[in-house]
């Protein structure tokens, strides 16, 4: 897991990468829908993640998925 910044904020995020073994708590695939999804649990709803989407981790009750692009546009690297 990396840093990113969206000034004036500090978040972690992943690149979700389908295909993958292993995925950090609340990512899961869905077998009926054939799809990745991520929990949210402030809005106790699954979201759907596409292939390159971002997941902002850093509050396990507020998980969901950033497009690619709008991530790319938001945030930047981070490194303390």
């Amino acid at each position: 897991m990396r840093k990113y910044r969206r000034i004036p904020e500090i978040i972690e995020a992943i690149e979700f990468k389908a295909g993958t073994k292993e995925w950090p708590e609340g990512i899961q695939y869905n077998h009926s829908e054939k799809s990745y999804m991520v929990w949210n649990a402030l809005h106790k709803s699954w979201i759907k993640l596409k292939d390159g989407d971002y997941v902002r981790m850093d509050n396990p009750r507020d998980r969901y998925p950033i497009d690619r692009k709008t991530f790319m546009k938001t945030y930047e690297f981070y490194s303390d």
